[in-house]
């Protein structure tokens, strides 16, 4: 798997995460409470510099995970991530997932932008089929938000992940890649 990846959008440079990159605003993102509300690890326990940094080097040494920082293209400021995971070369699938841990971009078009543009990617430079991506019911953004990069929405699962002190349904999104050729099979 590539693990150099970079590619621009309108308005991002969206690039493969290394530690340097990390910034005490990302630290404080993750751990502003309604930022982190629905990333489960994140929350469990406050983050450091260290901690933030340590989970980017894994996800570069990661055979299946690819964590890409989204930059802003003008002032090259890192606003947020996408994480793609669980990249299996047989089912040419993976999952993913997004945050923009800058309260001050949101609203603005970034998050959907990145997201189209990381589908666009994955479909043609990796050759993936089929992208996933588990969204809590209750987080109504990131439900449009992927409704609106063109998934589908594949299922409703009742008490699937525990939030907090109780059990909440997630929508398990899906998206094909239109432009699939069986031939990549054999």
């Amino acid at each position: 798997m590539r693990k150099k990846v970079r590619f621009n959008t309108k308005r991002l440079t969206i690039r493969t995460l290394i530690p340097v990159h990390v910034a005490i605003s990302y630290v404080r993102g993750l751990n502003d409470p309604e930022i982190n509300r629905y990333l489960v690890n994140v929350r469990l326990r406050k983050q450091s510099l260290k901690s933030v940094k340590e989970f980017v080097r894994m996800n570069l040494v990661s055979p299946t995970d690819l964590l890409l920082g989204l930059f802003t293209k003008y002032e090259n400021v890192l606003i947020g991530t996408i994480r793609v995971s669980n990249i299996s070369r047989f089912h040419l699938l993976c999952s993913i997932g997004i945050c923009i841990f800058d309260k001050s971009r949101w609203g603005n078009g970034y998050g959907g932008e990145a997201l189209i543009g990381t589908v666009k990617y994955i479909f043609e430079k990796i050759h993936l089929h089929y992208i996933e991506a588990g969204v809590y019911a209750d987080n109504k953004a990131s439900l449009r938000l992927f409704r609106k990069a063109g998934f589908r929405v594949d299922a409703h699962l009742k008490n699937k992940y525990r939030h907090a002190d109780s059990f909440r349904e997630v929508v398990l999104f899906g998206i094909e890649n239109p432009d699939w050729k069986r031939k990549r099979l054999r």
